[in-house]
């Protein structure tokens, strides 16, 4: 059974509203038949009011020529008087069903109370003492014709078709009951059939052609819609988007200027502490060991400051001028500043340096010294007494550069492995800061290589940075 509405079209801004065509979900086919039932109902609806008015015209014309004493269009005015007031009856409960609780037994029930009406006034006509008149056919036939039409705009088309057998054959009826000469009762049967024919096929196209209109007019309107809806979501996430922007900038700038402001007080805490750590009797002390503890945390402390401005400064792809670098030089370098970051953990540093590994490479020295540090520092946090960290420089595919910072400590989790290069690691930090390994990938980007970790034999972990040798 199709679903009806007759309620009004929905305000702008409103949650569509599909129950009526019942659209979602449904083939081009139910949609149709659907929205054919919708316009069924409407014509149901307006032939009703319709039906109520001419009710109420023919029962003042009985009600008036009752008083009168005359007939009212062929009928007795006191057999007319009661068939239409049981006709408007009809047509008034007809309506309430229709507005409350539509279906199509109800629209058929109307459409054939129109037929039963018209059968009704013709028996009583047919039971007067008087002949009825030679021109009563055509009247039928023409009252016949437009109760069809009517059918024709509500109906299903098989109720149709039954409709207009039943008019036909009372119209066969009633011209043999008055003994209607055979070539008037023929050309009034033939008129009855073919517009029963014509109106069957030509209805129903114009009642699915109102149907698919009415689709294509709810169709277009839910589509302006969800256009206006989403304009309005795109402008409202605009909106929201300038306002994290704004948010995230301001931060970017707060924390720069807190990390400027780390850097001095830093600076000389960790003079003040070498100072101090120079005037301690030499040799194993409790108050030098912690002198030691000390500076590593605020070198430590003052590493993730200078990452939190590198990482910002590369996720705003600021790039500064490219230099070439001697390879080994490079290595040598952080080799010699992170040796004690390592000794402290237990574990040896070694160096290797492939002789195929190219010989110089332009990079920002500065950022690329910065990665492997963070690298070796990260490989110190894992590793203990014995285990080893090894820096490598090693000739990689198509002429790169790889850098590759090992050790023999604890493998890289399975649950890490997915997230190491995030920012904060995406809550799975393998570095200190949960910046420095997030600085690599950017370190990497910048001179537009890679860096990833990698199975290597012989090594628990292997991170390895290649950069293209030429680039610049």
């Amino acid at each position: 059974m199709p679903s009806y509405s007759t309620g009004g079209e929905r305000e702008r801004g409103a949650e569509p509203d599909v129950a009526d065509l019942e659209i979602d979900g449904f083939t081009l086919d139910l949609e149709v038949r659907s929205a054919l039932a919708h316009v069924r109902l409407r014509n149901a609806i307006d032939i009703a009011w319709l039906r109520i008015a001419v009710r109420v015209v023919l029962l003042v014309a009985n009600g008036t020529a009752l008083v009168r004493g005359r007939d009212a269009i062929g009928v007795v005015p006191a057999n007319g008087v009661p068939l239409g007031a049981a006709h408007l009856a009809v047509g008034l409960a007809v309506l309430f069903l229709l507005r409350r609780r539509p279906s199509d037994r109800i629209i058929t029930v109307a459409a054939a109370s129109d037929l039963l009406s018209v059968w009704a006034a013709v028996a009583l006509i047919l039971h007067r003492p008087v002949a009825p008149p030679a021109y009563l056919v055509p009247e039928v036939v023409a009252t016949l014709q437009l109760v069809l039409l009517m059918s024709a705009l509500t109906v299903v088309r098989p109720v149709l078709v039954a409709f207009g057998g039943a008019a036909w054959l009372s119209v066969l009826v009633l011209a043999l009951a008055i003994a209607l000469p055979a070539p008037d009762a023929a050309l009034n049967l033939v008129v009855m059939g073919g517009f029963t024919v014509g109106l069957t096929l030509a209805g129903a196209r114009i009642v699915n052609a109102t149907a698919r209109a009415a689709l294509e007019a709810h169709a277009g309107a839910e589509a302006r819609w969800h256009r206006d809806a989403l304009a309005a979501a795109h402008a409202q996430l605009r909106v929201a988007h300038e306002a994290l922007r704004a948010a995230h900038e301001e931060a970017e700038a707060l924390s720069a200027l807190i990390v400027h402001d780390l850097r001095n007080p830093l600076a000389s805490v960790h003079a003040n502490l070498e100072t101090l750590q120079d005037d301690l009797p030499p040799g194993r002390h409790p108050s030098r060991e912690a002198a030691e503890i000390a500076i590593a945390e605020v070198r430590r402390v003052s590493g993730m400051t200078q990452d939190l401005l590198l990482v910002a400064r590369l996720e705003r792809h600021e790039v500064r001028a490219a230099s070439p670098v001697v390879v080994s030089d490079l290595v040598d370098e952080v080799a010699q500043a992170m040796r004690p970051v390592v000794a402290r953990s237990g574990a040896s540093l070694s160096v290797a340096l492939e002789p195929a590994a190219p010989v110089r490479i332009a990079v920002e020295a500065a950022l690329v010294r910065r990665a492997l540090d963070n690298l070796v520092v990260n490989a110190a946090r894992h590793v203990g007494p014995g285990d080893r960290v090894a820096l490598a420089a090693e000739p990689g595919a198509d002429g790169e550069l790889r850098l590759a910072v090992r050790n023999s400590g604890p493998a890289v989790p399975p649950e890490a492995r997915a997230r190491l290069f995030e920012k904060h690691g995406g809550g799975l930090r393998w570095d200190s800061s949960g910046l420095g390994l997030y600085l690599c990938r950017l370190v990497a980007a910048r001179h537009g290589g890679s860096i990833a970790l990698v199975d290597r034999p012989g090594w628990s972990v292997s991170f390895e940075l290649s950069l293209p040798a030429a680039t610049s």
